[in-house]
């Protein structure tokens, strides 16, 4: 996820591309939403089902259904999938690559590619999540009082309204981008 921040910013700064600072600084935020949201899904496995491997998670989603939604959200987010907020950041970075043309277009084509081979990271641990088997590895104590569910779902829901609406976040970004013009002493 960091090579696709650090594509946008030098996309931004070799070919002076507002798109490219724009998304990379758009792929921070929406990063920061669903790699928190997995690695708090990861604590709350560990804490309330006492399994840390993903082969002991078989069939987790029937006991803790909610949690392994989320999940299911953060990594699609994570891989791209539309209309999640981290497909909406992917695609300006994308977008300034093709834009820009060049190298641009190869830079672009490596970058949808990586996302392209992340679902081949995550569709397997959602697999295990949602298998009709459960393992006997998993024993969950108890359920996760309703209080732990608040962050997951708001950060799940940012997850989704972020991508569906990202002129939200973007008008913030554009100022950004209009500071980093600034810096770098070019005139948007």
């Amino acid at each position: 996820q960091m090579g696709y921040i650090v594509l946008g910013f030098g996309i931004g700064l070799h070919y002076l591309s507002p798109t490219a600072f724009q998304g990379g600084l758009f792929h921070i935020i929406t990063h920061a939403g669903m790699k928190g949201l997995a690695f708090l899904i990861a604590g709350i496995i560990i804490h309330y089902a006492g399994v840390t491997e993903i082969w002991q998670m078989k069939g987790l989603s029937r006991k803790l259904p909610l949690i392994t939604f989320a999940f299911s959200i953060a990594c699609l987010g994570l891989a791209g999938v539309p209309p999640l907020s981290g497909f909406m950041s992917k695609w300006l970075i994308y977008k300034s690559g093709i834009v820009v043309g060049g190298n641009g277009y190869f830079l672009a084509a490596i970058a949808i590619f990586n996302s392209v081979l992340s679902l081949g990271y995550y569709i397997p641990v959602m697999n295990v999540f949602y298998s009709k088997t459960t393992s006997g590895e998993i024993i969950v104590s108890k359920i996760p009082p309703w209080i732990i569910n608040v962050p997951v779902i708001l950060l799940a829901l940012s997850v989704i309204a972020i991508g569906l609406y990202p002129d939200v976040v973007l008008s913030m970004v554009d100022l950004a981008v209009i500071n980093i013009y600034n810096v770098i002493g070019v005139a948007k």
